[in-house]
């Protein structure tokens, strides 16, 4: 923010939120080393909506027309896209096999990329037109024979547009096929960038999934669109939370559930007219969160703009889910600052406190393997007294889960 001194934002938030911070040792946490890895052997079986083919149409209305475009071998232009993208994969750990001939008849470990959500959205803001188009998916990984989820690495693609007019049905549709395939950003790309990065550990490792999302009214209003219900944003919130602890720790998560309950099956339909059911594990760990609390507050202004900020509180809580122990139970806040031209009229709170909460998890996951002690003194606060122990505690849990 040019106009306003980032300590003033400090100080703001310091006074607004904290009647006493947590306290730690001006010390970093040593983190435990990643386990060596070897290049593993897996099949890609190609690009599939999450569900069964009968809801496809209803859940994916842009991606499923584009599911029924099949070339001569009976696949998909995503299908097709997806499998001419992973042969540019160069992952010293994965070895990729798109030849599909024998991958059924042995006891083999097979990916899939799993569409879980295409929201499409526009709305008119002082009489500018923003249209939102998001893509949430995940590579998953299954033992084919068991049919089992090994673990699941959470994507994500958006586009944003500012027609002068709404889009037609029509236009809307091209958006997400350039979305889904050419765009600078395209969920091609990102599938790409994935398994460039991923380890697929086929041995025992533990598991974790995200068990619950819960918060009040109150805030639930403030991020909802019309067209949300509330499990809508609990499956925002939840995805978002994946998508960053599996990107910035290189760690495979169980997939949540929108009922929120734990194992439990995760149906697929491929192009091609297979369909899987597969069987998602009950986790060995499990995470909770709960949006505490969303606050905007007015910083500042000169003669041209105003400065806000959009600060969230999230309890983030890890346990083992047969035993019973904590790892970690803290509540982090996140505080981002905005400049609004005085000429816009109605701010568009709902996508600032939105991304508020998806920085917030950016950050945190990112502070799990080496803590920053300002950080901590700064945005982390625990009814426990041992902070940075919990952080020791929460990294042992997520290598035991690589």
């Amino acid at each position: 923010m040019s106009n306003l001194p980032t300590k003033l934002l400090c100080i703001f938030v310091f006074l607004l939120l904290f009647s006493g911070c947590s306290s730690s040792s001006k010390k970093n946490i040593e983190t435990t080393p990643l386990k060596n890895t070897q290049a593993v052997k897996i099949y890609f079986a190609g690009f599939t909506l999450s569900g069964d083919s009968a809801s496809s149409q209803a859940n994916f209305p842009y991606s499923f027309s584009l599911t029924q475009e099949k070339n001569s071998r009976g696949l998909s232009i995503i299908d097709q896209a997806a499998q001419d993208a992973i042969k540019t994969v160069h992952s010293p750990y994965l070895e990729i096999v798109t030849n599909l001939s024998d991958y059924k008849n042995d006891n083999v470990v097979a990916t899939a990329v799993v569409l879980d959500s295409e929201d499409v959205s526009q709305e008119s803001i002082n009489g500018v037109v923003k249209v939102v188009v998001t893509l949430r998916g995940q590579i998953v990984a299954f033992n084919f024979k068991e049919m089992k989820v090994i673990g699941s690495y959470p994507l994500s693609a958006e586009l944003i547009d500012a027609p002068k007019k709404k889009l037609n049905d029509q236009e809307l549709a091209s958006l997400v096929r350039e979305l889904h395939l050419t765009a600078n950003k395209s969920f091609i790309k990102e599938i790409v960038g994935r398994f460039n990065q991923i380890i697929i550990n086929t041995g025992d490792t533990r598991k974790i999934q995200i068990k619950s999302v819960t918060s009040t009214d109150e805030y639930i209003k403030l991020i909802k669109k019309e067209s949300q219900s509330i499990t809508d944003i609990n499956t925002l919130i939840a995805r978002n939370f994946e998508k960053y602890l599996s990107k910035n720790q290189n760690v495979a998560m169980l997939p949540f559930k929108k009922d929120q309950s734990v194992g439990g099956r995760l149906p697929i339909a491929f192009s091609n007219g297979d369909v899987f059911s597969l069987e998602i594990p009950s986790p060995d760990f499990v995470i909770s969160l709960s949006l505490k609390k969303l606050i905007k507050a007015k910083l500042g202004a000169n003669e041209v703009e105003d400065a806000y900020t959009y600060v969230s509180i999230v309890n983030i809580k890890a346990e083992q889910s047969e035993m019973g122990s904590t790892s970690i139970d803290v509540d982090v806040r996140y505080a981002l600052p905005v400049t609004v031209s005085k000429s816009i009229k109605n701010i568009d709170d709902r996508s600032h406190f939105v991304e508020s909460i998806i920085q917030l998890f950016n950050t945190f996951t990112q502070q799990i393997t080496k803590p920053e002690s300002e950080w901590l003194d700064t945005w982390v606060e625990s009814s426990r007294k041992d902070i940075e122990e919990q952080f020791v505690k929460f990294l042992e849990v997520i290598n035991k889960c690589k």
